[in-house]
């Protein structure tokens, strides 16, 4: 959506350069599954997560929307280590 709004990464990047700048989609930025929408269970399912629970005869989606939770949280750690590196070598 930052492209289609002429905010792209080359845009942003040349007049903030110090700038960090974090993106989530559910199946990638390329790839076959690039333009697919995701939601939670789609991914728990895709992933095999919910053969993981319930039964065999009867496959069960965890109770919480783990892979949402864990994308924003692994987003965050990105961005948080982005935020040290800069510090620590003034990049």
């Amino acid at each position: 959506v930052l492209d289609e709004l002429g905010y792209s990464w080359e845009v942003l990047h040349a007049k903030y350069p110090r700038l960090i700048l974090a993106s989530i989609s559910g199946f990638g930025q390329t790839g076959p599954y690039a333009h697919r929408k995701a939601v939670d269970t789609i991914i728990q399912g895709m992933s095999g997560f919910i053969a993981s629970t319930g039964t065999q005869e009867a496959p069960t989606k965890v109770g919480t929307t783990v892979s949402d939770l864990l994308a924003g949280v692994y987003c965050a750690t990105g961005v948080l280590a982005a935020l040290h590196r800069r510090a620590v070598r003034g990049e």
